[in-house]
């Protein structure tokens, strides 16, 4: 068996982390689309010393569900929402050998168990995305601070491929969830992971390189 490298779970650690605080700020609004994640992250000050920056997979091509639409954070630089419902898609290189979809949702799972104040799973499905084995997980999560708490539920899809991961989150606050279910089910059908550009760690930088040919390339659906 393959001895599994202590570096993952601790990436894992702070990308969940970071999901959980910035999807949590999302959904706390009161009745404005302007009152986003850069002005309720500061209710949650526990996790700031911990917070990096995550971005969605160029490689991604997906049908984003009708009245959904794109923004931008401290934290993302891209993702949608609607009202309190968001969808954040997320995505990082593996070590060689650890492409393996159990593995990485079980940190998944993991880290939301240490870091959310509640939890309860409440599915987990071994579903195809793009012809890729995938797991999907439907879970609720508490996140309590001093001046409120919030009860949210999640639906995400974990994929793995080419030692790369994709995190699909889809949420909302819990009693709003099933207004949104099934769109965030459609959208996880609809979900196709493009070729990703792999880059030479070894090539001379100082020699000039070859002319591009000109041709196209399939862009990600917005």
């Amino acid at each position: 068996m393959m001895k599994k490298n202590p570096i993952v779970p601790l990436v894992m650690m702070f990308s969940v982390i970071l999901a959980i605080i910035v999807l949590a700020a999302i959904t706390h609004r009161n009745g404005s689309l302007t009152d986003t994640a850069e002005s309720s992250e500061s209710s949650l000050p526990a996790f700031s010393e911990i917070i990096v920056p995550s971005s969605m997979p160029a490689n991604i091509s997906i049908s984003v569900p009708a009245g959904f639409t794109e923004t931008s954070s401290e934290h993302y630089d891209k993702y949608y929402i609607k009202d309190d419902a968001s969808i954040i898609i997320t995505g990082e290189e593996l070590l060689y050998g650890q492409d393996d979809v159990n593995v990485y949702t079980d940190n998944v799972l993991a880290q939301y168990r240490k870091t959310a104040d509640r939890f309860m799973l409440l599915s987990d499905e071994k579903i195809k995305i793009s012809s890729q084995s995938a797991r999907l997980l439907e879970f609720s999560y508490a996140i309590i601070a001093p001046d409120k708490e919030q009860e949210l539920r999640c639906l995400t899809a974990v994929v793995t491929k080419d030692n790369y991961a994709y995190l699909f989150t889809c949420k909302s606050h819990a009693d709003t969830f099933s207004i949104y279910s099934n769109h965030f089910r459609k959208m996880l059908e609809s979900i196709e992971i493009l070729e990703r550009e792999k880059t030479d760690p070894f090539a001379d930088q100082t020699q000039p390189s070859e002319p591009v040919q000109s041709g196209t390339q399939t862009a990600p659906a917005a």
